[in-house]
């Protein structure tokens, strides 16, 4: 007869990832092509492990339990971690459709109350920055790619001839699943040149709710 007593508990994603990690740790979670044709593993192990520190900085920048943060970008594997860092750490997850215009989405994100923003392609960012002055509750943007450039995609935008509103004052940061805390810390751009002030902690989130995040 099937044991069905493992599934009995219900368990938000994130902590189901770390309750496999014992078993799946080594395994390929994702298979990603390479620039040269081949394809490169992402483990069970780092996939947590990049969970886990989205979550931790998340909760350091400020997103507490019932938080909303939204995430604008098309499918890839940030995108996932993203949204299952947002959930460990007590926040809502707000998808925002890639296909959205700029005005659907600067809706959806005022209208949720999300703090956190995250963007990633520099199409779906020039979009954030047509409506910039209507993010509502947005106080910070996580890029998903490290190689996207804020500054270039704000000036293309305005020599588009396109509304580019830059009136709201928003800190910049780069998500990455390899050493995320060094990133966050040292990517810290904000678009009207305001003084450069950085967190001094991305403190874990150790707490009784979520100690299995110490896995």
């Amino acid at each position: 007869m099937f044991d069905i007593t493992p599934y009995r508990e219900l368990k938000i994603a994130p902590r189901a990832v770390f309750d496999a990690l014992d078993e799946r740790r080594a395994r390929p979670r994702f298979m990603l092509p390479t620039a040269s044709g081949d394809w490169e593993a992402v483990t069970w192990g780092a996939y947590a492990d990049a969970i886990r520190k989205l979550a931790c900085a998340l909760s350091a920048l400020g997103l507490g339990v019932g938080d909303r943060a939204a995430i604008f970008a098309p499918n890839r594997v940030q995108w996932i971690e993203a949204a299952l860092a947002i959930q460990a750490a007590g926040g809502v997850m707000v998808p925002v459709y890639p296909a959205c215009t700029a005005e659907q989405a600067a809706y959806i994100v005022a209208h949720s109350d999300a703090k956190v923003l995250f963007v990633d392609t520099a199409a779906l960012l020039s979009r954030v920055f047509e409506r910039f002055g209507e993010l509502g509750s947005v106080q910070r943007v996580v890029l998903l790619d490290d190689a996207l450039d804020v500054s270039k995609v704000l000036a293309e935008l305005r020599a588009s001839g396109k509304p580019a509103h830059s009136g709201k004052k928003l800190s910049f940061w780069i998500q990455s699943s390899i050493n995320l805390k060094q990133k966050l810390k040292n990517s810290h751009r904000r678009l009207n040149d305001e003084p450069h002030q950085q967190n001094s902690h991305i403190r874990p989130l150790f707490g009784t709710r979520n100690h299995w995040l110490r896995h």
